[in-house]
């Protein structure tokens, strides 16, 4: 799957395709002080991870438990969350890193948790993706109001809920703030929820190594707790680059994370 990933890679950037185009926009713009050899290099292997996450899909939507069980090679950080959950409520949050799709192995079969995802990026495919994606027991609602207000009672009666940060969202809770130290439209969601119940919140990411994945799992910055919204969305934007900046060629740089921003458009 990988060999094939590679071979696809080579393709995309050689037709010089949008993925291609909004990664090397993307990475430019988070990563100046980088010479021209290190962020083509980064590019480079940030398409062919994008084109992993395609070949690897398998992996997620039908390969049996025991299979995808072998190629998870370590997980850290899964007893810290089951102790958080005997207290709390979890929030988990889950970036565009690495086969993050995978969470629904990871936590569904054990830990009930409701998935917040957006169908209007699914299109035709939102009835398969999200059979596919609840085969391990995961709920997963929309981010419409009554998804949301599903995903607000979930965690009032304790269970895990799982939300990628990183998204940029459409209208409603949501402001600029600082990613990669550039203006991002970021999300509110996360603060709201954390002024109307105590929760912790932990991230999840889940890496490519040479023979398999690897599952962390991370406590974040107490400063995402502020009763200040500035603050707290600042901590998680803060805790979500951290997390990329451990393996950056994993991140989904194909996304336009910094787009809508008033006066600037650096996909144009």
């Amino acid at each position: 799957m990988r060999i094939l990933a590679r071979l696809l890679s080579k393709c995309l950037i050689k037709v010089n395709s949008r993925t291609y185009r909004t990664t090397r926009s993307n990475i430019r713009h988070c990563f100046p002080n980088m010479n021209e050899v290190e962020q083509r290099s980064l590019i480079e292997e940030s398409v062919y991870h994008f084109c992993c996450r395609f070949t690897e899909l398998g992996i997620c939507w039908y390969w049996r438990d025991n299979a995808i069980q072998q190629a998870i090679v370590e997980v850290r950080g899964m007893t810290q969350l089951e102790e958080h959950l005997e207290k709390f409520p979890v929030i988990l949050l889950v970036p565009h890193l690495g086969l993050w799709e995978l969470n629904s192995f990871i936590l569904g079969p054990t830990i009930p948790t409701t998935v917040l995802y957006s169908a209007r990026r699914l299109g035709p495919l939102e009835s398969k993706v999200k059979e596919t994606r609840e085969r391990f027991g995961l709920t997963l609602v929309n981010s419409s109001i009554s998804g949301l207000r599903r995903l607000l009672s979930e965690v009032e009666v304790g269970r895990l809920a799982l939300i990628l940060p990183d998204q940029v969202p459409i209208e409603g809770r949501c402001m600029i703030a600082p990613f990669f130290g550039n203006p991002a439209l970021t999300t509110t969601l996360i603060y709201s929820l954390l002024q109307r119940k105590t929760c912790k919140v932990c991230s999840l990411v889940v890496k490519r190594v040479p023979k398999g994945f690897e599952v962390h799992i991370d406590a974040v910055s107490s400063d995402i707790y502020a009763p200040d919204r500035e603050t707290s969305v600042q901590a998680m934007n803060d805790a979500v680059e951290q997390l990329v900046r451990r393996s950056p060629e994993q991140y989904q740089w194909e996304y336009k994370r910094f787009r809508r921003i008033p006066g600037q458009d650096i996909y144009a």
